[in-house]
């Protein structure tokens, strides 16, 4: 499970990557608008990924102390 759970975070995270991208193309292009949506789609993205994180974290100990 552990290792399930790591790299599901992990594919997850590459998205961030596109999301980057999709920063700077616009920015590039400049597109404010379309610059700020996905700067804040982006910032709300890893604050999420951040949270699942730590409740992932959290639930894998919890269940290991459990099955001690």
């Amino acid at each position: 499970m552990k290792l399930e759970f790591k790299s599901t975070i992990r594919l997850l995270s590459l998205f961030s990557l596109f999301f980057i991208w999709k920063i700077i193309d616009e920015a590039l292009k400049n597109n404010d608008e379309a610059t700020f949506f996905w700067s804040i789609f982006l910032i709300i993205y890893l604050v999420s990924l951040t949270i699942l994180y730590i409740v992932m974290y959290g639930y894998q100990n919890k269940k290991q102390r459990k099955s001690s």
